[in-house]
């Protein structure tokens, strides 16, 4: 390693790949590593992707990944909020992907199946994009209603309505129970089918408690099953991450892009590649190095 020259291109490939392995190896026997040395060989990374998956190692593989600020893909949300939530999650599934969140106005499919609304936003936003998009979109979905409002519910709380509008809604139901579903529609960039991935959480219709105030809405009013009698709004993060629909939903992403590692590769190239997108205008930022649909 000491024949390694920092950012050069005149040590063999194999000396680089043998640095890094050996720092990948340090990792494992001793839980720390440093990536002090900054390392732009683009066929190291993808080394990195598909031969490494330890814990140990998702810290690290974030702060190198941050080095060129430019994100791998862009979560398409006019709530920023979630892209925190997200990027927690996928960093505990150990794919700590940067991400930002970009607002676009997307006209939306007027259906009632979540799922096609998640694909035609997704493919309408990666055109717009241009390049790797993210888009999420949530169902609350009520037995005693035959699975409405679904797709619908954030009308329910789109201009201030009281917190326990959904609540009220099943007043006259002996039926409370309901299920939270996460769509999540992925696509490496324009011209691309998006994948989408679907995850529920099963719970009970309850009105608020009287010291939960909670900006989510109806978080404050659904009592998961799995949530040991807090609702939504009464769990720190940590622990709705573990039961949520959406950290389902982004559990079954992370195992496919684990399963299709070239994605990952793709990605982190490209990321390695890109010029930093806020240097330049948002109307100008494209991913201009994605040639062509896998």
């Amino acid at each position: 390693a000491s024949k390694y020259e920092r950012g050069g291109h005149t040590d063999s490939l194999n000396m680089r790949r043998a640095f890094l392995l050996g720092c990948l190896l340090l990792s494992n026997a001793t839980g720390f590593f440093s990536l002090s040395t900054r390392i732009t060989e683009r066929r190291l990374v993808e080394l990195f992707l598909n031969g490494v998956s330890s814990s140990h190692t998702s810290e690290e593989y974030s702060d190198f990944m941050e080095e060129d600020e430019c994100p791998v893909i862009q979560f398409v949300t006019g709530n920023p909020q979630k892209l925190k939530e997200i990027m927690a999650i996928m960093e505990d599934y150990g794919l700590p992907l940067p991400m930002t969140s970009r607002d676009v106005d997307l006209d939306e499919l007027q259906s009632d199946r979540a799922e096609k609304i998640s694909a035609a936003k997704c493919a309408l936003a990666a055109d717009i994009t241009g390049g790797p998009v993210l888009v999420d979109d949530t169902s609350l979905c009520l037995e005693a209603l035959h699975g409405m409002p679904g797709p619908l519910i954030k009308w329910f709380y789109s201009n201030g309505q009281p917190i326990d509008t959904i609540a009220r809604m099943l007043q006259g139901f002996e039926n409370k129970r309901a299920y939270a579903q996460c769509c999540i529609a992925f696509s490496i960039g324009p011209n691309t089918i998006p994948v989408v991935f679907t995850g529920r959480c099963q719970g009970t219709i309850v009105y608020p408690r009287t010291n939960t105030s909670h900006p989510a809405g109806w978080d404050a009013c659904f009592l998961p099953d799995e949530g040991n009698g807090l609702t939504f709004a009464e769990m720190n993060i940590s622990r709705k991450n573990l039961i949520s629909h959406r950290a389902k939903a982004l559990k079954q992403l992370s195992n496919y892009l684990y399963q299709h590692k070239e994605i990952l590769t793709r990605l982190c190239l490209d990321h390695l590649a890109a010029p930093n997108p806020q240097r330049q205008s948002d109307e100008k930022f494209r991913f201009h190095r994605r040639r062509a649909a896998l």
